[in-house]
Parts: structure tokens; sequence; C-alpha cells
């Protein structure tokens, strides 16, 4: 008969007070306490007693002891398991410093622990921190373990995985072309870890926009993942809406929303009609009508996937809002301005309640709802919004700040729309100054600047200034691009086009 963990935890309070904290027959009986918490998925408990456990054994050998090495190893194993990534990789730092101390640098133990902290890293969303490490572990397997070792091979594709999580997708091509030999020599074509990395290239040429290459290295990759894994496999539709993705951005529209529609279908029989994963591809699925321009179509999927995330899951669920957000803009594609403007008024509501006002989520979509209202003509309104929504990015970005930068001149626009000249003048001032620091003279963004300043001037009637304004501007340009580039010539037609309307200066009174 198993012994409960009520059981254990006797007979070790038993142990502690007849033989010490310090006995042998205790460490071993505290164990199994453990043990029995874990199995029973007391895991706070558990957690509890591994950290009581521990302080008495560096109380005992040192924390430094390499007889701490098997307790903390599984203690850190433990907090990775039960999902408390933060302390486990607290945990396995001191283990590789103890195992590095007792043991040496490139000891297995060491490698081990330094690769663990790693994979903490990377859950943690440090991926360059863990880029690092995983190269030098890699570098270190391959002096110990020898080139082709499983070990190093392994190290290697979490190194190559972690190069690609960076955005080198270059620099992770490369290393996946020179791994796959290697993983095919040593454990088949038809191992998982070879498939699996198949799939890291297909990936990499993705991100890379070599559309072709990435296609045919998918459809390589998804009949492999039908093999080994199997058609109804998580792994085998992860790898399946990756392919459908890539062929959405090659272009080839109605490819992709076959594939997704058969996609979507599959998760149904397998996963369920209301499985996240289903609804997911449901999402993709509705996304990819409007690319193919069946916008009525897409507007009726993401209607009633709308309606079922809302019953299943709330308003407030993150895949729900994504879900507002993503029919928002497809009423927003089909000139349903004001139908998405209120789409996106109720978003922004429900994200400032969870995330706060000035959280760039709400920036974002405060600027996506500016827009539309500018596109329905509700040019007021829009400018209210623009005019939020650059405050608050100006708060929390900086005024140098790029996105700040663009909505700032969005709302300047929108002044002119409100044939308000005077304002639009002076926001225009303060954008070319920034525009100067950030982006230099000679930028396009400033020489769009000044063009859009030159024609406040001319709306203003301040035709001295605007006439002064728009020679300097037809000289840089000249100077810049050339007398025959489209943007001097268009500055030139404007010029052009205002010679004959404006008869007299009409320049401020001092």
């Amino acid at each position: 008969m198993i012994a409960t963990s009520t059981q254990l935890k006797t007979h070790l309070a038993e142990l502690q007070e007849r033989s010490g904290m310090h006995h042998p027959d205790t460490y071993r009986a505290w164990n199994e306490y453990i043990d029995a918490l874990v199995a029973e998925n007391q895991l706070d408990a558990a957690a509890a007693e591994f950290s009581a456990l521990l302080t008495v054994q560096e109380q005992s050998y040192g924390k430094k002891s390499s007889e701490t090495i098997p307790l903390r190893r599984r203690f850190a194993n433990f907090l990775y398991q039960a999902g408390d990534v933060r302390d486990a990789g607290t945990q396995f730092a001191v283990l590789q410093e103890v195992a590095a101390h007792n043991l040496g640098p490139e000891h297995l133990e060491t490698l081990h622990a330094q690769e663990q902290v790693a994979q903490c890293l990377n859950r943690l969303g440090n991926v360059e921190g863990a880029t690092q490490i995983f190269s030098r572990v890699y570098t270190s397997r391959r002096h110990v373990q020898g080139k082709d070792h499983p070990d190093t091979l392994t190290s290697w594709a979490h190194y190559t995985v972690s190069l690609g999580k960076t955005g080198k997708h270059k620099e992770a091509l490369a290393e996946c072309e020179k791994l796959l030999p290697r993983f095919t020599a040593v454990w088949g074509e038809t191992d998982e870890r070879t498939v699996i990395m198949h799939a890291k290239r297909a990936a990499a040429l993705h991100a890379l926009q070599r559309y072709d290459e990435a296609i045919e290295e998918y459809e390589q990759t998804i009949e492999s993942y039908v093999r080994v894994f199997g058609p109804a496999d998580p792994s085998t539709f992860k790898i399946r809406n990756q392919y459908a993705i890539c062929l959405s951005n090659a272009h080839h529209a109605d490819a992709a929303v076959a594939h997704t529609a058969a996609l979507l279908d599959d998760s149904r029989k397998v996963f369920g009609p209301h499985h996240p994963k289903t609804l997911r591809y449901w999402n993709s699925y509705a996304a990819g009508l409007a690319n193919q321009n069946e916008l009525e179509e897409s507007l009726m999927e993401f209607h009633d996937l709308l309606a079922t995330r809302l019953e299943l899951f709330g308003e407030n669920h993150p895949d729900t809002l994504h879900t507002i957000l993503g029919y928002a803009k497809i009423l927003d594609g089909a000139n349903r301005h004001e139908d998405a403007a209120e789409f996106y008024r109720a978003l922004i509501d429900l994200v400032i309640k969870d995330r706060g006002e000035n959280h760039p989520d709400v920036i974002r979509l405060r600027t996506i709802y500016a827009r539309s209202l500018l596109a329905a003509g509700n040019y007021e309104k829009a400018s209210t919004e623009f005019d939020l929504a650059r405050r608050a990015a100006r708060d929390v970005f900086g005024e140098t700040h790029k996105r700040h930068f663009v909505i700032w001149s969005q709302y300047a626009t929108t002044l002119v729309c409100l044939d308000r000249y005077e304002e639009a003048l002076t926001e225009f001032e303060g954008l070319l100054a920034v525009s100067r620091q950030i982006n230099g003279d000679d930028s396009l963004e400033t020489i769009e600047l000044r063009y859009d300043y030159m024609r406040t001037l001319f709306a203003l009637g301040w035709v001295d200034d605007a006439w002064s304004e728009y020679d300097a501007l037809v000289q840089d340009c000249t100077r810049i691009y050339g007398e025959d580039h489209s943007t001097t010539r268009h500055v030139q037609e404007f010029g052009a086009q205002f010679a004959g309307e404006i008869a007299e200066p009409k320049n401020p009174v001092e």
C-alpha cells in the first residue's frame, strides 16, 4: 500500500525529532514526502518542502557543496514543470554556479544547467540573452562531446531556433542548412527531430520572404508531419496553419483560403467547434476571405465568430477583442466606416478598462479609430481622437518617437481638413523641428511636411511666406531628387495651380 503524504509527513516529523534535521534517514524521508505531495498535485506545499530541505542541506554541506546538486536539480526541474519559470531560472543559475565550482565549467552537469537557464530566459521573453547562452553551450558541447553527438546537435538546434526568435532569420537559415544533413545522418530523415528542423527551415525562408522555396519546404514538411506525428496531432495543424499564412503572404489568396477552409473543417472534427485552435483557424479563414475581396462573406464569418467568442469567453477575453478588431477592419475595407467606428469605439472602451488610458494598445486603437472617422467624413471627431492619441503617445514614447511623430502628422492634416489652418500651421512648425532632428533636413518625411506647411500658408492667404517656402522647397527637391523627379514636379505643379489664383499677398498684420 502506497503511503499518503499525510502519513509520510507524520513519519518525517518523527525522524526529525529522533534523528535530527541533518540525518541521512531524515533526508530520505523528506524526499519521499515531497514525491507524495507532487503525486497528489499539492504543488505549493511541495515547493515549500523543496525549499526547506534545500536550506537544511546548505546548512549541512555549504551552499556551494556538490552534495546539494541532485536536490537543487530536482527542485529547479519541478519549478519549471509547474510553470514557475522565473524561480526555476534562479535555481538553474545557482545550480550552474555550483556545478562549475565543483565539477568544472564544461562538465555535462554545468552545461545542462546553463542550457536550462537559457530555456527559462526564452520563456520569459529574454531571447537575446537565451541565444547567447545557447551559443556558448553549443560551442562547449562540440569541444567536450564532439560535433555529431546528439546532445551537441540538440544544443545547436536550440541555438538555431533562438536565432530565428531574435529576427536573425538569415543566420537561422544558414544554421538550418548545416544542421539538417547532420540530423539526417545521426537520426534519419523520418525522425521527429529532423522533421521539426525542416519546419524551422521553412519558417526561416518564409520570414526572409523567399516564398516559393518556403512553400515547397512547407508542403514536404506537412507530408512528413502527417507520417511522423499523425494528421490529428496539434503540431501537424500548426505547420499547416503556417503554410496557409505563407500562401497568403505570397499573394496566393485562393490557395490560402482553400487550405485554411480545409484546416478549419479538420479542426472542427478533431478538436471540436469551440476549441481555441478551431476558433483561431476560423479567424484566419474570415480574414482570408477579405484578402480575396469576398468582403460580405468575410463579414458574415466574423459576425458568427464574434458571437461565438462572446458567448464562450465574454467581451474582455483577448481572443474576443482580436475578433472585434478584425471585424471592424473588414467593415472599414467594405467602406462601412461608420459601422467600423462603432466597433473601434467599443473596443477602445474595453481595452481602457483592462489596461488604462495610456496603454500602447489604446494609443494604437485610438489612431485606427480616428482614421476610420476620417474616412467617414467625421473630421471634427477624428481630430479629437488624433489629439488624444498623440498626447498619450508623447507621454508614453516621447516627443521624438516615431509613433508619436506619425500620429501628430495625422492630427495636423486633419486640422487642415477642418479649415483650422492657423492651428495646423503651428503643428506643422513643431513637426518640422522634430523631423529635422530625427530624420534630417533632406529626408522624405521633412520634405513632405514642408509641402504641407507650404500648402497651409497658401490656404491662409499668406502668399509672400508661401511663395518663399515654395521657392526654397523646389530648390531643395531639385538638389535632392533632380528636376525631373516626381516629387519636384509635384511641388512645381502645385505652385503653378496657385500662380493664377492668388492675386494679392495677404500676410498677417504684425
